[in-house]
């Protein structure tokens, strides 16, 4: 199941950058199209390509690497920074398993900074299939705004891989509305008859308030269909419903994929909705009746008014 990672109620919000650390091969036709998300759905999927490692960072020392940049309120404090990574150590056909014994350890650097070896204090797993996590709290207050890379991570390449990671940062700033911050973590994938499912106290309002959620995910597949994030919507409550949740989708923030950031098979996105009045709880819920996905972790930003 999922766990509070980091719970307050405080002027402040929190935001989550990161980027998938494996890629179609840019030298191949169609490959430039999919990262732009151009072209036929199909191709925007992990499973129509031979992923191959991403590694931007010119340093010949390292196998993979990816980078994303953070932009932290001008007069904010970092309260809390988690770094996440995760993916599948099988192999598709084509390519290289990866190693799980490994996967603990990743290299981690800040804009101008040399690599910092980082160890996850926790490793969730599914198979073939892993989550890690550190706080990297003090690196993110001593980097501050600016590029993140995230180099030698374990990933598996060939036909269908996937991995990435994510930094999600909770800040306080006095300038910011008082809300209720959780980061949320866990590793579960959906089935048909799985549906995993994470809530966190909300202190109940008069009024509808503004939400923001945020969810990393694994392994989903644009255009497949079935897979839904259901948002403050149990029991025929008044929520969102979200289709094709598991769409390979990264923000700008991630550097190198594009124009609109083709994670093939890793998902960043933020979601704003409000929570109904009187609402004691933020709910998520992710079901699929079709592809299937990871979750990873779930981050919520509620206004208390």
């Amino acid at each position: 199941g999922f766990a509070p990672r980091y719970v307050a109620q405080a002027h402040g919000d929190i935001v989550a950058v990161g980027n998938s650390i494996t890629g179609c091969d840019p030298t191949l036709s169609g490959c430039a199209a999919a990262q732009d998300r151009v072209g036929p759905v199909s191709l925007f999927a992990n499973d129509a390509w031979n992923m191959h490692p991403i590694d931007n960072d010119a340093d010949p020392t390292t196998f993979n690497s990816s980078s994303a940049t953070l932009q932290i309120p001008s007069h904010a404090d970092v309260a809390f920074a988690g770094l996440y990574w995760g993916a599948d150590v099988k192999n598709g056909a084509g390519g290289k398993h990866a190693l799980m014994a490994q996967a603990t350890r990743v290299l981690f650097a800040s804009t101008g900074s040399a690599y910092s070896p980082v160890v996850a204090s926790k490793l969730s797993r599914t198979g073939s299939r892993y989550q890690g996590f550190a706080d990297v709290t003090d690196l993110v207050r001593q980097g501050g705004s600016g590029v993140y890379t995230v180099a030698n991570q374990q990933v598996a390449t060939g036909k269908g891989a996937y991995g990435g990671w994510s930094l999600v940062v909770a800040v306080s700033d006095p300038g910011l509305p008082m809300r209720t911050l959780a980061v949320l973590d866990g590793f579960e994938f959906t089935t048909p008859n799985r549906s995993p499912h994470v809530s966190i106290s909300a202190a109940s309002q008069s009024s509808p308030q503004h939400e923001r959620v945020q969810y990393v995910l694994y392994d989903g597949d644009a255009g497949v269909g079935g897979d839904v994030a259901s948002i403050n919507a149990a029991g025929g409550a008044s929520g969102i419903k979200i289709g094709d949740v598991g769409n390979s989708s990264l923000g700008s923030f991630a550097i190198g994929l594009g124009s609109s950031g083709n994670g093939f098979g890793f998902d960043i996105d933020t979601v704003d909705t409000l929570l109904a009045a009187g609402a004691p709880t933020s709910d998520v819920r992710f079901t699929t009746s079709g592809d299937i996905f990871g979750i990873g972790v779930v981050a919520m930003a509620i206004d208390l008014g």
